[in-house]
């Protein structure tokens, strides 16, 4: 038996409503330039500081420098100011995204205020510490 695997969230991407009200759709050029840059490509803002900083958007990337946390250990929280669209209401998920030094950050903690979202990045490894930029992508919902 064959078994294949469907990447879901880049499929759903590429699918546009067939009309109002009514769900589903075919596949379109249009979909299928979300996946890359151009037209219906969706845009995603970018910010960097060690404890604070300001990406405006539902889709952004925080890039937190400095961190020289141990293992095993919990690093200072971040504060990402971003007044568009959140609340304390908002859902909102991180994850890091690229990191290239040694140790293994995770983003936990995340605290969603009015025009806020807190996190704080937790060194997994048991072995060696952080000594790299820890770049959080983050979707608000």
């Amino acid at each position: 038996m064959a078994v294949h695997s469907v990447d879901h969230a880049v499929n759903a991407e590429r699918i546009a409503p067939a009309e109002p009200g009514h769900g589903g759709g075919a596949p379109t050029a249009e979909g299928a330039a979300a996946t890359a840059s151009g037209p219906g490509a969706r845009s995603r803002a970018t910010c960097s500081g060690t404890t604070t900083a300001t990406c405006q958007g539902q889709r952004f990337v925080a890039s937190i420098t400095g961190l020289t946390t141990a293992a095993s250990t919990l690093a200072t929280a971040m504060t990402v100011t971003n007044a568009s669209v959140v609340s304390s209401a908002s859902i909102v998920h991180c994850q890091t995204a690229g990191y290239g030094g040694t140790g293994v950050p995770v983003v936990v903690n995340i605290t969603p205020g009015t025009g806020t979202v807190a996190f704080a990045i937790q060194n997994v490894s048991t072995g060696a510490a952080l000594n790299a930029t820890v770049p959080v992508a983050c979707v608000v919902f």
